[in-house]
């Protein structure tokens, strides 16, 4: 028999939810509840279901706009790091990103309870292909992804683009050191 879930034993139950769904840290709320993190963190996995933030998120008047804040700050942070990883040609902190990535997003979808839909998860597979081939046309031919990051610029998508090039620029230096040998 499992140990029951501290957080949800706890008086405070509710308050714990209404912090963990602001968006309060698992360790600041663990510290200020007494719990250990890794208890939050399983509760936080474990019980949040999509129907209970969605209840809290209206009780606590927090938006839509405030998750997609949080997500956007989130995928920034990301994004940083994928630059960087490019830029200095970091391969395993790239997929390291990449993964990092694709884990908020799948928690998001879980968090929420509203993506059960196979078709999502299905076009979500489709980008994820889509932008590895994109990825590898690049390191290969670095004018494709040249091309594809002034389609993208034109689509208003200048961030993606500028990945792109980054990527295109290094594979770029890769070939000609190749080439000089």
């Amino acid at each position: 028999m499992s140990n029951p879930c501290k957080a949800c034993a706890s008086e405070k139950a509710s308050e714990i939810n209404a912090e963990l769904v602001a968006g309060v840290p698992q360790a600041k709320v663990a510290k200020v509840y007494a719990i250990h993190e890794s208890s939050i963190a399983r509760h936080t996995k474990s019980h949040l279901t999509g129907s209970i933030l969605r209840e809290s998120r209206v009780a606590n008047n927090v938006g839509t706009t405030d998750l997609m804040e949080k997500l956007v700050e989130a995928l920034d942070d990301i994004h940083a790091v994928r630059t960087t990883a490019l830029a200095t040609g970091n391969g395993p902190l790239l997929l390291r990103a990449s993964a990092a990535s694709q884990s908020l997003i799948s928690t998001l979808f879980d968090r929420l309870g509203e993506v059960g839909d196979s078709e999502a998860v299905r076009l979500m597979r489709d980008g994820e292909r889509l932008a590895r081939a994109v990825g590898l046309a690049t390191q290969r031919e670095p004018s494709i992804g040249r091309a594809v990051a002034s389609r993208l610029r034109a689509l208003g998508d200048p961030d993606t683009a500028a990945q792109i090039v980054a990527l295109a620029d290094y594979s770029t230096r890769i070939l000609e050191t190749k080439e000089a040998k």
